[in-house]
């Protein structure tokens, strides 16, 4: 089975057994996550509608050279549910684990959004699939499709 999330102008499902954290900022940009039980995490954040996507993305990248030794990032597009968008797959370690990060710029009609997923290597590799659904899904709901 899986859950619904609604709110903030953005509609998605999620395995019914990951959590739900939703950001109590009350400022723009507003973000959710939902984590697996083996912590790795699928986000949406949504930003203003006059926001540039690519300076959001240039600073999550800028954010993460800063937090992490050995981060590397390539920039790449992708398709979901017939919906072309950009971003960057980004490899660092964190507690002597590699980990996979993945940023996608989505410019709804109804919302501007960046979506993250992240997970240790070996795990972010067993819930691509995951990852990938739910981000089909989002996008399915955002365009009426």
């Amino acid at each position: 089975m899986a859950a619904v999330y609604e709110n903030f102008g953005v509609s998605f499902s999620y395995p019914e057994n990951w959590k739900l954290v939703e950001e109590q900022a009350q400022e723009w940009p507003r973000s959710t996550s939902v984590y697996s039980p083996s912590d790795a995490f699928w986000n949406i954040t949504v930003h203003p509608s006059d926001t540039d996507l690519q300076e959001a993305v240039d600073a999550v990248v800028a954010a993460m050279d800063e937090t992490y030794d050995d981060f590397e990032y390539e920039t790449t597009t992708e398709t979901f549910a017939g919906y072309e968008t950009f971003g960057c797959n980004m490899h660092f370690y964190c507690l002597d684990m590699l980990v996979q990060a993945q940023i996608r710029a989505f410019d709804f009609a109804d919302a501007k959004v960046l979506v993250m997923f992240q997970g240790e290597d070996r795990e972010f590799d067993k819930l691509r699939d995951v990852f990938s659904a739910i981000t089909h899904d989002l996008v399915n709901r955002q365009t009426g499709v």
